[in-house]
């Protein structure tokens, strides 16, 4: 597989694992931002820190569940994203995603182990959740 394919691949398996996190034992969530009601398939994967900087593509701290609105129409919410995440985090933790500008490159084993990672962590919080 090509770099990008599993780049591909990996931001699915991601996204399904964030969507999946915060969803109840019946697959609702709520918008991170908003915080409307939305099942877990409906539900976006919304980057506070844009996914091209690879350090924090697939960061935990930076991604969340949203719905549309506040992922595409709003471009984030950013605004109450960062509150909240300040709030969850602390403020060391949000200043290192906005300032940090570090460039990383990922290599297909890198990819490959991420996969296989969170493909496994879907399992198991499926395993909790009705689907």
């Amino acid at each position: 597989m090509t770099i990008q394919k599993l780049r591909k691949e990996a931001d699915k398996w991601f996204s399904l694992y964030i969507r999946l996190r915060q969803a109840d034992k019946m697959g609702w969530i709520r918008c991170y931002t908003c915080r409307k009601p939305i099942y877990w398939t409906e539900a976006e994967c919304s980057h506070f820190k844009d996914r091209r900087y690879l350090l924090f593509r697939y960061d935990e701290k930076n991604a969340k569940a949203c719905c549309h609105r506040c992922n595409c129409v709003l471009d984030g919410n950013k605004v109450k994203y960062e509150q909240k995440l300040r709030k969850e985090y602390g403020d060391e933790v949000v200043n290192n995603l906005i300032n940090n500008q570090a460039i990383v490159k990922l290599s297909i084993p890198d990819y490959e182990v991420m996969i296989r990672g969170y493909r496994m962590k879907v399992k198991e919080l499926k395993q909790g959740k009705k689907t």
